[in-house]
This record gives structure tokens, C-alpha cells and sequence, in this order.
């Protein structure tokens, strides 16, 4: 029933691929990213391993092992294994480097033969330590990351993702003026002008293989920049001649609307352009510059 360890080596190297068919029973090998409140609750992937009964065979009980140091520990349902469907199913949760190994399911048939069959948890299924990214705002980060595949594994998709925005998929932005930049290998997000209520939060890199995922996770925490305080500009002027008040936008600030208005006391009310008495108007060379020109008559 149960093998030596040079044995069990060579079924790790057959079942690396993800899947491992042996003309009776076929076992699939699939591993899903667990998603639940990640930042927060963020202890590792998900590894499920199933086994799939041909219709031929009745099948009345199966027992699922660990493999440690060549021998078998019995394994229950528990907060890190889950055992389901009619027990065809093992869910090993928070994968960590210590759940790197064999695992073995031994399977029962109505006329009492038994039938072992073997699963790997591997280095490159531990999913990697969420990296923490300290930000302030409006500057420019980068999130990338890098993988190792192994022989046979085939890469269908690479996709980034908000998961503190409710899983929202990210691509690179259109136009210009890109908020989103991901490159042509897809290992890298670079976002800019950073805004803590629109980009703080966790975020995931998933690389679909198919049988199995791997990922990455990032999360950026962006210090907002203190309110500017307004400076109190003095003109004296003699009655009847023209004032002009004007300001400059420190370039670290993006503008997006300008509006004047006049306050005595409590009272404030907005200065809106009549061509004649108000103008209202922007430096030629500089969008982020506004200026008023009153006369006082």
C-alpha cells in the first residue's frame, strides 16, 4: 500500500504537470487562489485535489494521507483540510512552505480491492508573502512580479486585479493620459497619480495555467498630502484703478476646476466674469495659472 520514499520522489516528478491518468482512475491536480478579504485574512492559497471515478468502478470509501518522512498520517476534516464531495475531494488551506509534499488517496472498491493514487503540493504552488507598497499621494508605483514554470505547464492568461474595488479587473488605460500601464510580458502595473480612496487597497497578479494558478499580492497603503493653506494676498490700490489678483498651482497638485468669489465677513458670494468690470482668464503658458482682474470703481 505504501511505498518507498525513491518511489514516492518519481511519482512527485509524473505528478508535477497537474495531472496524472493511469488508465483506470483520473486524478486532476487543481490548485485556485482563495480570495477572502485579503488584505486582511491574506494566510496563503487554496490546493484542492480531486479524485474522479470512471463509471465502471463503484468506489465505497476513500481515506486521505500525508506523507512525512515515508510514513502516512491519517487525515480529517479540520480548519486546514477540507474533505467533500463523498470524500473525492481534499482542500488543503493557507498553503505555506510546510504543506510541501506527497499526499495519497487510497481508494476502496465495492469488492474490497484498494487503489492508491498520489498528489504533490510543490515549492511554486506556496503562493508568495503579500508585498506592502508605502505610498503618498500623486506619486507613481510599479507592482510586478516574477514565476517559474515547469515542464508541460502552458500559461493561458496573465490578469491584474482591485480587490479591495470589489475584484475589478485592470487593463491598461485608453488615450493619452494613462492612469493604468501594464507591459507586454503582463508582470508589471504601473499606476500614477496616486489617490488614497481611488487606488489604496490590495491588489493581484493571477497567472491561469489551466489545472492550476499562481499569484502574487500587493497591497498599497498612500499617505494623503495635508491641505495647502491659503496665503491672504494684500494689494493696495487708490479708488477707480485696476487690481489683479493672481495665483500659481504648486505642480505637485492637479487641477481640475478654478472658481473666485468675494467674502466680507460671513457673507461670501462668487465672482463670476462680465468682460467689463470682471475678467477672468489663464496664463498663456501655463494651464495651472488663473488670474482676475477687477476694476475698482
Amino acid at each position: 500500500l505504501f511505498r518507498s520514499k525513491q518511489w514516492y520522489q518519481r511519482r512527485v516528478a509524473i505528478t508535477a504537470g497537474g495531472r496524472m491518468t493511469d488508465g483506470l482512475f483520473n486524478v486532476i491536480v487543481k490548485r485556485e487562489p482563495k480570495l477572502i478579504n485579503p488584505c486582511q485574512n491574506h494566510k496563503g492559497g487554496t490546493v484542492v485535489f480531486s479524485v474522479h471515478e470512471p463509471s465502471s468502478t463503484i468506489i465505497t470509501k476513500i481515506n486521505w494521507f500525508r506523507i512525512v518522512d515515508d510514513v502516512p498520517h491519517a487525515l480529517t476534516n479540520s480548519k486546514k483540510y477540507a474533505i467533500t464531495d463523498r470524500h473525492r475531494q481534499l482542500t488543503v488551506n493557507g498553503v505555506t512552505k510546510h504543506d510541501i509534499g506527497m499526499y495519497q488517496a487510497v481508494l476502496t472498491t465495492h469488492e474490497g480491492e484498494t487503489k492508491d493514487e498520489y498528489f504533490a503540493i510543490r515549492q511554486e504552488d506556496v503562493e508568495p508573502p503579500m508585498r506592502i507598497i508605502e505610498a503618498t499621494e500623486y506619486w507613481t508605483v510599479t507592482l510586478s512580479f516574477q514565476y517559474s514554470l515547469v515542464p508541460g505547464d502552458k500559461i493561458r492568461s496573465i490578469s491584474w486585479k482591485h480587490l479591495s474595488k470589489g475584484g475589478t479587473t485592470i487593463e491598461t488605460s485608453k488615450g493619452k493620459y494613462k492612469k493604468y500601464s501594464i507591459t507586454k510580458d503582463r508582470k508589471s502595473l504601473t499606476i500614477t497619480k496616486l489617490k488614497p480612496k481611488l487606488d489604496s487597497g490590495c491588489y493581484i497578479a493571477i497567472v491561469d495555467l489551466g489545472d492550476y494558478t499562481l499569484r502574487a499580492l500587493f497591497k498599497i497603503n498612500i499617505k494623503p498630502i495635508p491641505p495647502i493653506k491659503a496665503k491672504v494676498h494684500e494689494s493696495k490700490v487708490k479708488w477707480g484703478q485696476n487690481v489683479i489678483f493672481s495665483f500659481e498651482a504648486p505642480k505637485t497638485v492637479e487641477i481640475s476646476k478654478i472658481e473666485w468669489s468675494y467674502r466680507k465677513g460671513s457673507h461670501v458670494k462668487p465672482v463670476l466674469a462680465d468682460g467689463k468690470k470682471i475678467i477672468l482668464k489663464k496664463k498663456e503658458k501655463s494651464t495651472d495659472c488663473d488670474s482676475a482682474l477687477i476694476p475698482l470703481l
